[in-house]
């Protein structure tokens, strides 16, 4: 841990900052590497299409001049073709303008093909452009990592909350017992262990008293939830001749504002419960 940024006591909201891994610094740097990357690779592009643009323009201007020289020959051609038909000129002279024609058409012919390779409509399709935008997604794709690597340096909060303990500080190496214990203690709630000789006489809904060593006033709530599953009871009383092998339903009680606000300032307290149910009051711990 590099940096703590929440003390005992503070209330913090969902997906707040609380800590920073030493890593930090590093990560930054592979993600400036990565935005960088990706900032040459735009510039890749750009000069693809800047070079495919100047090739097809090399490209129309041998087309132009051969169009041009196409149709010089065909005038030439028709005027010796007119004085051949009257035995003006020599038929040398008649095949020499032919020939000249039949380059010239050619040269024309090569000029279209080699522009053909270029699509006027779409530079993106280009090899060269395409090549250079697939340059550009992956770089696209390691700045995405990047960031998702540097999120990791930051510890936030699952859900909004209260710090109830910190559990490391700057310096100290994170290990399975996190950084904070973070508590909603805004709507306390006791589980209560009730014997399954009992549980059948708990509904939700009943009221509940909860009392306990560490407070003045007897908590009030309701049950909220009863167990579905008979576990062995964990919660001992002091009475050295109790059974400590007991059957229990875990049993879930609400506290209501006013005792939230009290039992706030605790958390894990052992309270003592006494169930208001129809016929007679049942107790639990």
């Amino acid at each position: 841990i590099s940096k703590l940024l929440v003390s005992e006591g503070d209330r913090i909201a969902a997906n707040s900052l609380i800590a920073v891994l030493d890593s930090e610094s590093r990560l930054q740097a592979a993600l400036a590497s990565a935005r960088a990357t990706v900032a040459l690779r735009h510039a890749g592009v750009e000069q693809a299409r800047t070079a495919v643009r100047a090739s097809l323009g090399e490209a129309q201007a041998p087309l132009s001049r051969a169009e041009s020289a196409v149709r010089r020959a065909e005038l030439d051609f028709d005027r010796t073709n007119t004085l051949y038909g009257k035995n003006i000129v020599a038929k040398a002279s008649y095949d020499q303008k032919l020939a000249t024609l039949e380059q010239a058409q050619k040269e024309v012919e090569q000029a279209r093909a080699t522009l053909s390779r270029f699509n006027t409509e779409n530079l993106d399709i280009q090899t060269d452009v395409v090549f250079a935008l697939r340059q550009l997604d992956a770089a696209r794709a390691d700045q995405v990592r990047a960031e998702a690597d540097l999120e990791q340096a930051y510890i936030r909060a699952p859900v909004t909350g209260t710090v109830l303990d910190v559990k490391i500080q700057p310096g100290e190496k994170l290990d399975s017992d996190g950084v904070a214990d973070l508590g909603q203690i805004d709507n306390m709630t006791a589980k209560v262990e009730v014997y399954q000789s009992l549980v059948g006489r708990i509904e939700i809904g009943d009221a509940v008293e909860l009392t306990a060593d560490a407070l003045a006033e007897k908590l009030k709530g309701e049950v909220t939830r009863i167990g579905a599953q008979v576990k062995r009871q964990t919660v001992l009383a002091s009475d050295p001749s109790a059974n400590t092998d007991a059957k229990i339903v875990e049993v879930l009680v609400a506290l209501d504002e006013g005792s939230s606000k009290r039992a706030s300032r605790y958390t894990n307290l052992q309270v003592e419960a006494n169930f208001k149910v129809s016929d007679r009051t049942a107790s639990a711990k």
